[in-house]
């Protein structure tokens, strides 16, 4: 059992020792990097200390190393490479998207915006990724922009506005596409930061407002119908009780109707008679049936043999 110990113990300090020489291997190739694009050693090992931290944040090696060559030849000043290399660390520490998140701190790197924009553009990326928005649809967009050479201000306008409208209901793409046309309709216009920031946020709370409107009648409207389908089937179900109930009084009476109860009276097949009790008194039918009228012409109602009055 100790011998099993021992041989673990010697297995996992060989790991370390394995891990710490491959450490020490990717941190001299950093420094190595840094210092062939003209940085001191002070900068150097300021560049591997960022490159670390990207590292634990869960950036790949190879990412943190092409986001720190990208930061050292647009900065070559080791106090802004940690600040890009914050700023892209703390992004995908939010979202969890390295992929997406280092090529838009790429775009952003090998852009013409200074470090403090790409940190911002970074910032509204957070922002758009906390509310669900697509890191593709960002990504494109922020390339868009940049490429477009759009304002820093209304690129970060324009992201935020895609995570708004994420958020309300909108698709990434639906909303990037609209987003996209409003801020480049601004930008050709020749507005400035200030008033192109404004024109993205009221036409993007515009048509925010308008779909839920839309909603909202909608809503309204299927909460009718399903009002009137109810009060339907409840009349619906109204009538099969009334129905349910006549078959019910139907059923305990027996044959009976609209007319009332049709059984047999107790002197059905008796002659029917009269005050004294001598039988029918219906006028015969047939040969030597009287009339009961007056034949003669004399207003006299003839004898049984057929002769008019006297004796």
């Amino acid at each position: 059992m100790k011998r099993l110990m021992w041989v673990m113990t010697a297995m996992v300090l060989g790991a370390t020792v394995v891990f710490s020489q491959g450490i020490d291997q990717v941190k001299s190739q950093v420094r190595s990097m840094v210092a062939a694009e003209g940085l001191n050693a002070a900068d150097a090992d300021e560049a591997v200390r960022s490159f670390i931290r990207l590292m634990d944040r869960g950036v790949s090696e190879a990412q943190a190393k092409h986001m720190i060559k990208l930061a050292v030849q647009k900065t070559k000043n080791a106090a802004e490479i940690d600040k890009v290399a914050t700023a892209i660390s703390e992004t995908y520490a939010a979202c969890g998207q390295s992929k997406e998140v280092c090529d838009i701190a790429e775009t952003c790197l090998k852009s013409k915006i200074s470090t403090e924009d790409c940190e911002r553009l970074m910032t509204a990326t957070q922002y758009a990724l906390k509310k669900n928005a697509s890191p593709r649809q960002v990504r494109i967009l922020a390339q868009d922009m940049l490429k477009k050479s759009v304002d820093a201000e209304g690129i970060n306008a324009a992201i935020c506005a895609v995570g708004d409208a994420v958020e309300k209901g909108e698709s990434s793409s639906q909303a990037r596409l609209r987003v996209s046309r409003v801020t480049l309709d601004a930008a050709r216009e020749g507005l400035d930061s200030e008033a192109l920031v404004s024109r993205i946020r009221e036409q993007t709370q515009d048509k925010t407002q308008l779909r839920d409107q839309t909603r909202e009648r909608t809503q309204d409207r299927l909460n009718q119908e399903l009002g009137a389908g109810e009060a339907k089937q409840e009349q619906y179900q109204q009538r099969r009780e009334e129905q349910k109930r006549l078959q019910a009084e139907t059923s305990s009476e027996g044959l009976t109707g609209q007319h009332g109860d049709i059984s047999m009276p107790d002197n059905y097949g008796k002659p029917d008679t009269v005050d004294g009790g001598q039988g029918d008194v219906a006028t015969p039918i047939g040969d030597g049936a009287k009339p009961d009228t007056d034949t003669t012409g004399q207003g006299t109602k003839p004898d049984d043999k057929g002769q008019s009055g006297g004796h």
